[in-house]
């Protein structure tokens, strides 16, 4: 930690807490003066040109489905033209968020653009939308086969079986799940992508090990302390 930040830690909590204070008092006026408003409706314009369908693929279609609905989802999205900017979001996210990469990278771009290709085909191939799970699970056992960490797997697979049982009623335990198994690809991702491409087989098989190991701590704090807390079924005691 900063040696400065250290010794001004009295004066930093303050400035900090001053500043949060006059962010509370702005938001207080934007609520009660309706002046965001104007805002909302604004970006809301902007988002639904990017993500409600025209009138006619809605005519001549189901309706959309839930995103939990995970393979009809998919299907609903490329066939809307849609899954391209979805995945190029969701991947261009990942790295800004969990590689701490600057999307104006000429680098970052062009594996983001690789990234979202394998993804949809792996998406719209190997999945054929039908017989997905057990395909899947089948080429992740062979990945952790070639890597040697079946072990953490089987580990793994336990503690989510475990997340799930654990979730309280009133919370979405699949959302849990989806959230936690993100926050895990994303340190998963971290790792690899600083991991030296020379690294001998033993230490590779290592730090995977340790990368799933954090990454699912550090995805727990989510289901069970974000959202517990933002979840309507505790009560003050």
């Amino acid at each position: 930690m900063n040696e400065e930040l250290i010794k001004n830690a009295d004066q930093c909590y303050q400035v900090a807490e001053e500043k949060a204070a006059h962010y509370f008092q702005t938001l207080c006026e934007s609520v009660s003066k309706k002046s965001y408003v104007p805002l909302l409706m604004k970006d809301f314009r902007s988002w639904k040109r990017s993500h409600i369908p025209s009138f006619y693929t809605f005519f001549h279609q189901q309706r959309k489905p839930r995103s939990k609905d995970y393979h009809t989802y998919i299907q609903w999205l490329q066939y809307t033209g849609k899954l391209d900017s979805y995945l190029d979001r969701s991947v261009s996210y990942l790295f800004l968020r969990d590689l701490g990469k600057s999307l104006e990278s000429p680098e970052t771009q062009r594996r983001i653009r690789n990234t979202v290709e394998r993804l949809k085909h792996h998406l719209t191939n190997f999945d054929s939308f039908g017989k997905t799970n057990a395909l899947r699970l089948a080429r992740l056992y062979r990945w952790t086969q070639k890597e040697d960490i079946e072990s953490t797997m089987i580990w793994l697979f336990d503690k989510l079986k475990s997340v799930s049982a654990n979730i309280p009623e009133g919370m979405d335990a699949d959302h849990a799940q989806r959230k936690l198994i993100k926050i895990m690809a994303g340190v998963l991702m971290h790792v690899m992508d600083e991991m030296d491409p020379h690294i001998s087989p033993k230490e590779r098989s290592k730090k995977l090990d340790e990368a799933f190991r954090l990454g699912y701590s550090y995805g727990l704090t989510y289901p069970f302390i974000d959202d517990l807390l933002d979840a309507d079924i505790l009560t003050a005691d």
